[in-house]
C-alpha cells in the first residue's frame, strides 16, 4: 500500500509562520489581513508558493517589487523550515511506525520542494518518503 501526505497543516506546524508573514508584510502596505475578503483567502490558501507570493504583491504590497517581495518571504519561510517549524502532534511517530511497517509513503505539497525537505530534513522524517510531489518538480499546480 502506498501513502501519500500533505506537508504543511498535516506533518508540520507551518501555517503560523505564513499567516505571520503575510499579516506583516500586507500591514507594512498599510491593508490589513484581517480585512482581506473571504474569496481573497480562498484564492490564496489554493496557490502554490510562487503564485501566493505575486498574488500578494500584485493585490496588497505597495513600494517594493515582486523581487522584494519574493526575498522577503523567501527568507522568512527559507529560516521557519530549516530552524523552527515543529511537527504536527503525533506526526513524527505515526511517519515513523508507518514507515517501519513497510509502507511506501509520498509527499504532496503547493510549496517547493527546498522548503519541504528542509523541514523534513530536521525532522528527522524525509528518508522516510520516495518520492515528493511539488510544483516545481512536476510543472503541476495544487488544483491539478
Amino acid at each position: 500500500m502506498k501513502l501519500l501526505f500533505d506537508c504543511d497543516g498535516t506533518l508540520i506546524d507551518s501555517m503560523g509562520l505564513w499567516l505571520k508573514s503575510m499579516k506583516d508584510l500586507i500591514e507594512k502596505s498599510g491593508h490589513s489581513l484581517e480585512t482581506m475578503s473571504a474569496s481573497d483567502r480562498i484564492q490564496i490558501e489554493s496557490l502554490s508558493y510562487e503564485d501566493c507570493v505575486k498574488y500578494i504583491w500584485e493585490h496588497f504590497v505597495t513600494g517594493m517589487s515582486e523581487e522584494e517581495v519574493t526575498a522577503y518571504f523567501d527568507s522568512i519561510l527559507e529560516d521557519g523550515y530549516k530552524n523552527s517549524i515543529p511537527a504536527k502532534e503525533g506526526a513524527l511517530e505515526t511517519i515513523k511506525a508507518l514507515h517501519d511497517k513497510g509502507y511506501e509513503m509520498a509527499v504532496a505539497s503547493s510549496n517547493s520542494s527546498t522548503l519541504v525537505k528542509a523541514a523534513l530534513k530536521r525532522l528527522g522524517i524525509h528518508d522516510c518518503f520516495k518520492e515528493f510531489f511539488t510544483p516545481d518538480l512536476t510543472n503541476l499546480k495544487k488544483t491539478k
